[in-house]
């Protein structure tokens, strides 16, 4: 039991470092360095080999029916990523480097919750920047605004909620 709580609680700590880190890169320079995504991936990878008994029997005790549920989240940022390929970046690699990874560190459910309530928490940040630069009489078509910075609220949320 106790070795499933440091499994729960790390993941959650290295997931919160991995938003940090690429939220601080994705504000100050609009893009976020490769190495980033290359570290955090090899720390899963050695999370996942230090906790390989969790996995082992987490993975073993799913039955057909919920492997599915497994997999959506990786599948679907994986469609993001060739989404980005294929818009020639309307929507940034960084930000689909950000939700795959991110996909590894999240359970399904949450994972969800955090691309809803960043989509969500984008529209509004639209209909305000594009309401204003109507009132400003500029042209929004130019304008672009950093994607990361909507998963703000979702990420609080849970962790508000973890920690009560």
């Amino acid at each position: 039991m106790a070795n499933l709580q440091l499994f729960t609680i790390s993941k959650g700590i290295l997931f919160l470092l991995f938003f940090a880190f690429t939220l601080f890169f994705d504000c100050r320079k609009r893009s976020i360095p490769a190495m980033i995504f290359l570290l955090f991936f090899g720390i899963f990878v050695i999370h996942s080999i230090f906790f390989g008994k969790v996995y082992y029997a987490f993975f073993s005790s799913l039955s057909i029916g919920e492997f599915p549920l497994i997999l959506l989240p990786t599948l679907f940022a994986l469609f993001l990523l060739l989404l980005s390929k294929w818009s020639r970046e309307a929507i940034g690699y960084g930000d689909s480097l950000f939700i795959l990874l991110s996909s590894f560190y999240c359970n399904a459910y949450h994972f969800f919750f955090l691309i809803i309530t960043a989509f969500f928490f984008s529209t509004l940040v639209s209909m305000f920047l594009f309401c204003s630069c109507k009132l400003k009489k500029k042209n929004p078509k130019n304008f672009r605004f950093p994607f990361l910075p909507c998963f703000l609220p979702g990420v609080l949320y849970l962790l508000g909620i973890s920690l009560f």
